[in-house]
């Protein structure tokens, strides 16, 4: 009988032990999916912004609201990226553990250097009836299949496009924040779904793989260079030249780093 009780104490401790752990638990679950998956996912998008519009980044310098590398390229007139270029502006994803849009930029970060002529912010984009019919055409070319060879036609990402994508993981993110941790655990596909249906809004007519392949194709981008400055004897990033960094694999589009 003695004994008994005992054991029935004894399961009766464990069981607390045990709903204490599931409490905890589930606290770091919920803690967890409120943060994006890498520190890379926190995106530069007031830089981006900033570098897209040559007439406000040009007024911003000279009022010293540009960061002082990216004034100094304005203030030289050199472009920052090849027009012909056909690496996406991922200094749009700037940012070692940078917030998105206007929250406050935390150091270190990189700047993005992306070509200053003809790019446009998107609040000025112009929408789908004002742009021309052939241009319409060129830019769904880029997505849709041909039927008659069967073929996919290339996909050719501009930067405007880019900075869709940007704005769309951040809306993502910022709806995210406001979910139960139940609501979080929403599958993947629907996520990019969403971020999908964000972008057709926007005529960006891309489908959820090639959208969740971009994303992965500037995260590995980002890893590249991550894991370049963390190695000993490498050379610092910012005092290679373009020809250096394609040699080392790294993309040559961050323009600087500062502390």
């Amino acid at each position: 009988m003695a004994v008994t009780k005992v054991l029935l104490k004894v399961l009766r401790e464990l069981v607390k032990v045990l709903i204490g752990v599931s409490r905890v638990l589930a606290w770091l679950f919920a803690f967890l999916c409120k943060r994006p998956k890498t520190t890379m996912a926190r995106l530069s998008f007031n830089l981006y912004r900033a570098a897209s519009a040559p007439s406000d980044a040009r007024s911003a310098s000279t009022q010293g609201n540009v960061p002082f590398d990216l004034q100094s390229q304005l203030t030289q007139g050199s472009p920052l990226l090849s027009p012909n270029s056909q690496v996406p502006p991922v200094g749009s994803l700037a940012a070692y553990g940078i917030r998105p849009m206007s929250l406050p930029l935390q150091p270190p970060e990189l700047i993005f250097g992306s070509s200053l002529e003809g790019a446009v912010p998107m609040e000025n984009l112009p929408s789908e009836e004002e742009r021309p019919q052939s241009s319409r055409k060129r830019r769904r070319a880029t997505h849709l299949e041909d039927t008659t060879s069967g073929t996919q036609t290339r996909i050719v990402w501009e930067n405007w496009m880019v900075t869709c994508l940007l704005n769309a993981k951040k809306t993502e993110w910022d709806e995210n924040e406001q979910l139960s941790a139940r609501q979080q655990m929403l599958g993947s596909e629907a996520k990019w779904g969403k971020i999908a249906d964000f972008m057709r809004a926007r005529q960006v007519h891309f489908g959820v793989n090639q959208l969740r392949t971009k994303w992965e194709s500037l995260l590995g981008q980002y890893k590249r260079l991550k894991d370049h400055q963390h190695k000993s004897g490498n050379p610092e990033y910012k005092s290679m030249t373009r020809d250096e960094k394609r040699e080392a694999g790294l993309p040559y589009e961050f323009l600087s780093e500062w502390d």
